[in-house]
């Protein structure tokens, strides 16, 4: 049964009573002219028989709204008429909402009100606490957090917008589904609110636990979880669950045009951007801003490209400065690659150049309309000039040191926004986003170092085998509690399992769902209270959420 956000499902009012709610409090503000705030919920809870607290939760919405008026002496007053005005959202199109929003003295674009209610939302605010590739610690050097990567992503796809609204033809961005910056920036700070604790590592755990000890075939990804996060679970208002963004702000998330696919390890199997239980919403915001099936719109792909950027470099900066990053083994890698290729008989210092090989293989079968050996062969050069003449071979901590990757990094990510062209793309024709060849070359180069020397880093794996622990005992934990002591789970929880959930699969879905919503932290402390061993007290951090 659907429920509002906010309200336990056992408790809600009958059907009618939020709108009962809100005219009666409209008329005793209006009888009154001015009247102080608890003889407001006073009155009203009486006469409507509810407490006050439903009563106060209504009287937000209305101040929020415009309807009611907060006085500077702190008593209510109803907005006068020569004060209002109007703005209703159609329900159709590119700026259409899921809940039809009737504002008042509202001068923001859709785009822009987007961005702003990303910007300040909770589940931004968590990245701050979520692993990108290593998790969170501000004891030594600061690595990127998914909440910087977001911001660095927003700058950039806000860039690359700005760019190609000034240089695309109006045809072209009417067929890819419309530009906008604000609607570009907003998808890219949200394109990362559905990850987990621990980051990637957290996410294939998940999906694991999902699929195999919960039984949900659609199991956990990032994207189809950012997509959830913004629709379903995000609090924002008290009758409408998630953000109630614009469509073309959801449809610029999805970088995934598709639900799960049946055919394990397909490309549609590990990367989707919706579950089947969101396939209504999905459905909806793809419809609102059409584009061919399967393809991204111009606003998506800009984000996904904006992405790719900011992934491939700051990560690689990151391990560097930290004295983590193996610079010279790099080098003679990359040596090796290009003198194989140019040199018969070339004698190389190890094989590891063949693992570049291999990746241009795998290249070449995903995207055959975009790869060339030649092309690979040219961005490793041009990588190898990067890190052999901007990285010491053994950082220390020097204002040279620090300037030389920053200047050298930043010059190359002005360098691949510039060559961004958006047109015709791939057998659909869709109009999208894309780096030149030879950019584009460059940065799968750059993305495999990073995913070679980072991120498959021994150190990390195998702190990540005790993160996977640790999110498949925590999820087993919670869905035992759940069927055992519904009524005493963590208020949250509480009401991810009655809101969201119809049968024993949504349940278990709530339970994917307040995990994921959990910064790395906060995961560690729940698993240890769970287990006994953490410290007792309501101050708690799992307590209150």
């Amino acid at each position: 049964m659907e429920t509002d956000v906010g309200r336990p499902a056992g408790n809600n009012p009958p059907a009618g009573r939020p709108r009962e709610l809100a005219a009666l409090l409209l008329k005793k503000v209006r009888a009154a002219g001015e009247i102080e705030i608890e003889e407001l919920l006073k009155d009203v809870a009486s006469e409507a028989r509810t407490s006050k607290l439903d009563a106060a939760a209504e009287l937000w919405d209305r101040i929020h709204w415009g309807q009611i008026r907060l006085t500077s002496n702190g008593c209510l007053t109803a907005a006068t008429k020569e004060k209002r005005r109007h703005t209703t959202l159609p329900m159709v199109g590119r700026n259409s909402r899921a809940s039809k929003e009737k504002r008042r003295n509202e001068s923001r674009s859709e785009g822009r009100l987007d961005r702003d209610r990303v910007l300040h939302s909770y589940a931004l605010h968590r990245l701050a606490g979520v692993t990108q590739i290593v998790s969170p610690d501000y004891s030594g050097y600061l690595m990127h957090s998914r909440l910087t990567h977001s911001i660095k992503v927003g700058q950039v796809g806000r860039r690359i917008a700005d760019l190609l609204s000034l240089s695309t033809e109006s045809e072209d961005i009417e067929a890819g589904g419309g530009l906008d910056p604000d609607t570009v920036e907003a998808a890219c700070l949200a394109h990362d609110v559905g990850h987990p604790p621990f980051g990637h590592a957290g996410e294939q755990a998940l999906d694991k636990c999902a699929r195999e000890q919960l039984d949900l075939t659609d199991g956990f990804e990032g994207n189809a979880q950012s997509f959830r996060m913004l629709t379903q679970i995000e609090y924002r208002f008290q009758h409408q669950r998630g953000l109630n963004l614009t469509a073309a702000t959801l449809a610029a998330l999805i970088k995934y045009p598709w639900l799960r696919d049946d055919q394990p390890n397909s490309l549609k199997w590990r990367k989707f951007n919706a579950y089947r239980t969101d396939a209504e919403a999905f459905d909806r915001v793809r419809a609102d801003v059409p584009v061919p099936l399967f393809a991204q719109t111009l606003e998506a792909s800009i984000m996904d490209t904006a992405d790719d950027i900011t992934y491939a470099l700051h990560d690689l900066e990151d391990f560097y400065c930290a004295g983590m990053f193996p610079r010279n083994q790099i080098v003679a890698l990359l040596r090796d690659f290009i003198g194989s290729r140019r040199h018969r008989g070339y004698v190389p210092i190890t094989m590891d150049f063949q693992t570049l090989e291999q990746h241009g293989r795998k290249l070449a079968e995903e995207y055959p309309d975009v790869y060339s050996s030649d092309s690979l062969a040219a961005a490793a050069e041009k990588v190898l000039v990067l890190i052999d003449y901007t990285m010491l071979r053994h950082f220390n901590g020097s204002r040279t040191a620090f300037t030389m990757i920053r200047s050298a990094f930043a010059s190359r990510t002005d360098s691949y926004v510039r060559g961004i062209t958006a047109g015709p793309r791939g057998s659909h024709k869709a109009v999208i986003a894309r780096l030149q060849d030879d950019h584009w070359h460059e940065v799968q180069v750059l993305k495999w170092l990073t995913r070679k020397f980072v991120i498959d880093r021994a150190e990390l794996a195998l702190s990540q085998l005790g993160q996977t622990r640790v999110l498949r005992d925590t999820v087993t934990r919670l869905v035992e509690w759940s069927d055992n002591d519904p009524d005493r789970l963590p208020m949250t929880l509480r009401e991810y399992t009655k809101d969201l959930a119809g049968s024993s699969a949504d349940q278990r879905r709530a339970v994917l769902d307040y995990v994921a919503s959990l910064t790395d932290a906060q995961l560690l402390s729940l698993s240890k209270a769970l287990a006994g061993s953490g410290e007792r007290g309501i101050g708690n951090t799992y307590f209150i959420l």
